[in-house]
């Protein structure tokens, strides 16, 4: 906090943000600062914030609470290991339902979400609040169509809270994996690349790998002109979840794989440009 307060005293920026990430297998914790110039808030184009006050469809969303109170028991009292693990929602899971405590809860979401698709949708646009918006993200991953969970989700992509943004890259992508065709649009995923939180961006970039993994460099030149910039400096970034993707990505554009060997990167997609 007093270090955010310091870089916003002395200098003028259109955001800043900082966001704590802890790694408990190597016991490290790292800081990322993201910031948007002045002058560069077309990369913040968002959507207002919602004002209404949407019902919760059929108890889902108190269900989905109580459900995650109980998971986050258990992962405190070191009963699950991990963050994720398996469950049943078509399109992507999230947390982990392998636990006797657990297991029976997860019928309510299998059967309820289909039921009131159109709800949960009206609580993602119209609700003021966040948090209810990103849990409704999360509900509609036991869509059982993929193409009409992409359609419901994809205008959250520019929801004014990234809570809602990191959810809604994370499951567009998740739609995308293992398809034969890409159906997620290619266009919103690059523009989602220069958003301004790096939950943002390492969301987008596993969409990103997806969808090239399904139809291969066809689109390379564009992605390279379009997000060139911002994979080279995701590949160089220190936590693996933000330089995993886009190495990924320039992996399968290249066909080559140059490691963390930024400088190797940079020449090859200077030269592909």
């Amino acid at each position: 906090m007093e270090s955010k307060k310091r870089i916003t005293s002395a200098y003028s920026f259109a955001y800043s943000r900082m966001s704590v990430v802890q790694w408990a297998p190597t016991h490290t914790v790292r800081v990322t600062v993201d910031l948007v110039d002045t002058g560069d808030e077309w990369r913040m184009a968002f959507a207002p914030e919602p004002q209404g006050d949407v019902p919760d469809p059929d108890g889902l969303m108190a269900a989905w609470k109580d459900w995650l109170k109980k998971l986050w028991k258990l992962r405190s009292e070191g009963v699950l290991p991990g963050e994720t693990g398996p469950c049943r929602a078509p399109i992507g899971c999230y947390g982990r339902f392998d636990h006797p405590e657990l297991e029976p809860l997860e019928q309510r979401f299998i059967d309820g979400v289909p039921r009131n698709v159109d709800a949960l949708v009206r609580v993602m646009r119209e609700d003021r609040d966040a948090r209810k918006r990103e849990t409704a993200v999360m509900l509609l991953g036991y869509m059982t169509s993929r193409e009409e969970f992409v359609r419901a989700v994809l205008p959250s992509v520019r929801d004014s809270d990234q809570g809602v943004r990191n959810e809604a890259l994370r499951l567009l992508g998740a739609a995308q994996k293992d398809q034969k065709r890409v159906i997620i649009p290619l266009e919103t995923v690059l523009e989602a690349l220069w958003f301004p939180s790096a939950t943002d961006r390492n969301k987008a970039g596993w969409a990103l790998v997806r969808i090239v993994e399904t139809e291969g460099a066809v689109h390379r030149q564009q992605i390279l002109d379009k997000v060139g910039k911002v994979l080279l400096e995701m590949a160089g970034a220190q936590q693996e979840i933000d330089h995993q993707p886009a190495r990924k990505v320039l992996a399968l554009l290249s066909g080559q794989d140059f490691g963390d060997d930024v400088a190797a990167w940079r020449r090859w997609v200077e030269q592909a440009r």
